[in-house]
């Protein structure tokens, strides 16, 4: 190894920040999705049959699910109950 070469130190510390900050996400968007799922199977099962039309796994075979897929999951799972409520008004 020549003198100016430098060894780097791996962060562990901000590796586990990274880590830890993205499971919270992770945690967070999974919560919201099961509170949104849970609303629209009690209040509005006329549309669970949308819920199975709308994979949240990616098409790629062995793809793992990002956080990216699961707000895009969220996302939609909200326009749907968004747009019903819009569509079918309290009488």
């Amino acid at each position: 190894m020549m003198e100016n070469e430098l060894i780097k130190p791996i962060n562990i510390e901000v590796d586990a920040n990274r880590q830890y900050a993205h499971q919270q996400l992770e945690n967070n968007l999974n919560a919201q999705i099961l509170e949104i799922t849970m609303q629209i199977r009690n209040h509005y099962p006329e549309l669970c049959d949308y819920l199975d039309e709308m994979p949240i796994i990616p098409n790629e075979k062995n793809s793992p699910i990002s956080l990216e897929h699961l707000q895009s999951y969220l996302e939609s799972l909200i326009l749907l109950i968004t747009n019903y409520k819009k569509n079918h008004p309290i009488k």
